[in-house]
């Protein structure tokens, strides 16, 4: 019916040109099977250029950017095509759980442990990882989460078992596999770090914040620096003289960015000293 659309009933007025763009309460799952296909054409296209840039490279830890783009980049068809298959399938289901925004974060945050892991057991070797597996996983994680007792038939062996006893199978079969001797070209423990993103990422979000606090990290390099800049410091406090236009500048940068309660004391001092001058004239 008309009346059941948005702007008949919001007094007849169409809506606007952004109404039309991508929001988080549609489904996330189909664009993220066409940005992988698109890249795997691409790939195909530019034969060796993207891998050298994106995938995740045991000899590139640290550019960690790749542990995201290396979830979109695939080693041929059919490894497209299941790892696809298997978001498709998985992927609407636990999105029904989560909602959009919540799945994509933990698709991409599953993958990224997932390459993580991956790379803490390849340091520095010759190798290269790529495909959605590890977010797949994650996926299959919070599937057995959020549907333990939801019955899968499978084709081989053709038995119905519980999404959560599915789960528990298959991931230990890639533990398994991750230490087997030899190298089947398999990313086993792209799969189980994805596996672990997903448990990680639905224990966190039932207290509240799906992602890890990393404020302690700022504070303790903040402390740092403030330890030197004290250390360099006369015992007695600010004795400079009269502060530069530069030093006020960049204090009042820090403040703008960072808070008052950032500022060392030295910079306080700066800061008193700078308003008394302004008081004065």
């Amino acid at each position: 019916m008309l009346n059941d659309r948005d702007y008949m009933r919001s007094g007849g007025q169409r809506p606007s040109r952004s109404n039309y763009a991508f929001r988080f309460d549609e489904s996330v799952i189909q664009p993220i099977i066409i940005a992988n296909v698109i890249v795997f054409f691409v790939q195909i296209m530019f034969r060796g250029l993207l891998e050298s840039l994106f995938a995740l490279d045991a000899t590139r830890p640290f550019q960690v950017w790749r542990l995201v783009t290396y979830q979109f980049m695939h080693g041929g068809l059919w490894h497209l095509f299941f790892n696809m298959y298997g978001v498709w399938v998985f992927g609407r289901l636990v999105e029904r759980a989560l909602g959009p925004r919540r799945f994509l974060q933990m698709y991409l945050y599953s993958g990224a442990i997932g390459g993580v892991l991956w790379l803490l057991f390849t340091w520095r070797q010759q190798a290269l990882c790529v495909g959605a597996s590890g977010s797949l996983f994650g996926v299959l994680a919070v599937a057995a989460l959020a549907f333990p007792d939801l019955r899968l038939a499978l084709l081989f062996p053709p038995v119905a078992l519980p999404m959560r006893t599915f789960v528990f199978i298959y991931g230990l079969i890639e533990v398994l596999n991750s230490f087997a001797p030899g190298s089947s070209g398999v990313a086993h423990l792209a799969h189980v770090g994805g596996l672990l993103g997903g448990f990680i990422y639905v224990k966190r979000l039932r207290k509240g914040n799906p992602f890890p606090n990393l404020k302690w990290i700022k504070d303790f390099i903040r402390k740092i620096d403030g330890d030197k800049e004290m250390r360099t410091m006369p015992k007695s406090g600010y004795h400079g003289g009269e502060p530069t236009p530069d030093e006020i500048d960049r204090v009042l940068e820090k403040m703008s960015f960072e808070g008052y309660d950032s500022l060392t004391q030295r910079e306080r001092e700066i800061l008193e000293r700078a308003s008394k001058k302004l008081k004065e004239r």
